[in-house]
């Protein structure tokens, strides 16, 4: 026996998803704001806008950092294939 009975172990299981929600929920949410057409995060959305998507094309250092990674991203997953 390992000395922990299932009630001991509900706690943690409800302690391992609130974390996790803390953790993961922030981030799914992230992709619903950026199509907001408000400047600030909060509910009701504004409208929808890709407005923040043209600026930051047209921001060479923001697009030079966007190309940098894509090419990161595709050289190492070419070179984890390879491994």
């Amino acid at each position: 026996m390992s000395g922990v009975g299932k009630t001991g172990r509900r706690p943690l299981a409800v302690y391992a998803v609130v974390y996790l929600m803390f953790l993961y929920v922030p981030v799914l949410f992230l992709p619903v704001f950026s199509f907001n057409d408000s400047i600030y995060i909060s509910f009701p959305l504004k409208g929808f806008t890709f407005d923040w998507y043209r600026s930051m094309m047209s921001n060479e250092p923001m697009f030079q950092a966007l190309m940098n990674s894509i090419r990161v991203a595709l050289a190492t997953a070419a070179i984890s294939t390879l491994l």
